[in-house]
């Protein structure tokens, strides 16, 4: 399944449990050049937002990707756009850079 609500796949009538809702890094991969994938990425951020839950996008790579999450409501994202993983002294220096 491309699209996780937080980390365990669950009925929808569990939804509601959930604080969290992610874009996979294969749909962000995939709803520039799928018209089904972008409705889908639209339909998770929606679903999120009409039910109170935060949204993230995985394996943002972009600027591109980063302009469709943004125009689709989503404004929370991680990956390689932004930054390589980071040990915990350079992600201290990274943050604080100006």
């Amino acid at each position: 399944m491309a699209y996780i609500f937080d980390s365990n796949p669950s009925p929808a009538a569990s939804l509601g449990s959930f604080r969290s809702a992610r874009i996979s890094r294969r749909t962000c991969h995939l709803f520039l050049s799928d018209p089904n994938d972008a409705a889908i990425a639209r339909t998770i951020v929606a679903l999120a937002q009409n039910l109170g839950l935060s949204v993230i996008a995985e394996g943002v790579e972009t600027d591109a990707q980063c302009a469709f999450l943004a125009s689709a409501g989503c404004y929370a994202y991680q990956g390689y756009f932004f930054s390589r993983p980071l040990a915990l002294n350079a992600f201290e220096a990274f943050v604080l850079q100006p």
